[in-house]
């Protein structure tokens, strides 16, 4: 309701706080850290070229990564369970790959994407058509998401078993709380 001048003031303002954590995390000798999706707000809502602090938003991005590349800190993406690349709809899969296409430019702003899994974007394989799925919507991802593009296993309808067909294609997470659940 505030428009699109409010989302750029929450990101301008989560991308600082982000910079301090990383800063934080530095001095404090934490080399991982699982930035939150929701840094930006709506983002399915507008085009990041449209925002009004667009560029103080870049500059920021670019001195996280070079932050974090620099004191060796691995960071990474999770996307909501609504991002499912392996849908059986087909207007779901758009969604998903559009949604996980943001986390992949933002990777790339930060200065990752270019290097085979620089940088870890972590999904489930979530959706009726399983790891078949995953296999299928690769090639409709951007280069820099397909280098991100990590599978975790789940612990409802997708376990090792089902991610391990996918070793040939993607780099896969173990999650052993969900093995275990």
């Amino acid at each position: 309701a505030k428009g699109i001048d409010y989302a750029s003031e929450l990101i301008v303002s989560n991308m600082k706080s982000l910079l301090q954590l990383i800063h934080w995390n530095n001095e404090n000798d934490i080399k991982v850290y699982r930035m939150s999706s929701s840094m930006f707000p709506w983002m399915s809502e507008y085009e990041f070229k449209d925002l009004p602090d667009y560029q103080e938003i870049c500059d920021l991005l670019q001195a996280i990564g070079k932050l974090a590349i620099d004191n060796n800190q691995r960071l990474s993406f999770h996307p909501g369970q609504f991002c499912v690349l392996a849908s059986d709809r087909p207007d779901v899969v758009e969604r998903s790959i559009e949604e996980f296409e943001y986390h992949a430019n933002m990777a790339r702003w930060m200065g990752y994407g270019e290097e085979f899994q620089d940088f870890k974007i972590n999904v489930h394989i979530s959706g009726r058509k399983g790891y078949q799925g995953i296999i299928d919507i690769l090639p409709k991802l951007s280069q820099v998401a397909r280098n991100c593009i990590t599978i975790e296993n789940d612990e409802m309808c997708h376990g090792l078993d089902q991610s391990l067909k996918l070793e040939k294609h993607v780099a896969l997470v173990l999650d052993i709380h969900h093995h275990w659940i």
